[in-house]
């Protein structure tokens, strides 16, 4: 994908009305990650790091160790200006720590708006400890290739439309190993039309993983 199509993408993701504070509390944030992905914070005194870090969670989670959020839209930010998390601006192909110092990552609906996910993936894989967990969550479609090709042209906020098994073999190649994984509808019972229609017609699910770096040998 071009670097022109991302940025057309990443400003109608930024005018896209859920991009405000969520407001989540500190207990919000912890029971989410736990409940979503196995993952438990409590008296974690680790490295955290979200990819993609947007308005979520991140900012409000009180931990012992250091949370860290990136994301390449800076004006995300400045809406959070009371963050608890490090921040920095920067794109999930160049993560800006260095290797193996990260614990655990996670990427929230992320993986479908960037330029290159093998490339995000391969950068997590890199600041990811042996012993660290990733938490992935992203949008996949149960619609023929072809279907999806036609998806990424018109859909101007997603320039990918992954299937599952194209989610496995990405986090195959980049050397994961998952270790948990659910395939579930997006809200069935929403009162959306348009999210009532992508689910019903254009067959979107959401794919939640938990992965471990498969050890060197």
């Amino acid at each position: 994908m071009s670097v022109e199509r991302w940025r057309r993408a990443q400003q109608s993701e930024h005018q896209h009305p859920t991009h405000t504070s969520i407001g989540w509390t500190a207990d919000e944030a912890a029971a989410s990650y736990r409940e979503n992905y196995g993952i438990d914070l409590d008296g974690f005194d680790g490295t955290f790091l979200v990819v993609g870090a947007g308005t979520g969670r991140v900012h409000a989670l009180d931990i012992d160790g250091q949370a860290i959020g990136i994301d390449p839209l800076y004006q995300h930010f400045d809406e959070v200006p009371d963050s608890e998390a490090s921040l920095a601006t920067a794109a999930g192909e160049y993560i800006p720590l260095q290797d193996r110092c990260v614990d655990i990552a996670a990427s929230h609906n992320v993986l479908d708006h960037v330029v290159n996910p093998l490339a995000v993936l391969n950068d997590i894989h890199r600041v990811l400890d042996e012993d660290g967990t990733f938490a992935l969550m992203v949008n996949v479609f149960l619609l023929p290739a072809a279907v999806r090709r036609l998806l990424n042209s018109i859909d101007r906020p997603h320039p990918h439309h992954f299937a599952p098994d194209d989610v496995r073999n990405l986090l195959d190649e980049a050397g994961f190993k998952i270790v948990d994984e659910t395939v579930e509808p997006l809200n069935p019972e929403t009162k959306n039309a348009k999210m009532w229609i992508a689910i019903n017609f254009a067959r979107i699910r959401r794919i939640v993983i938990r992965a471990v770096p498969v050890p060197s040998e």
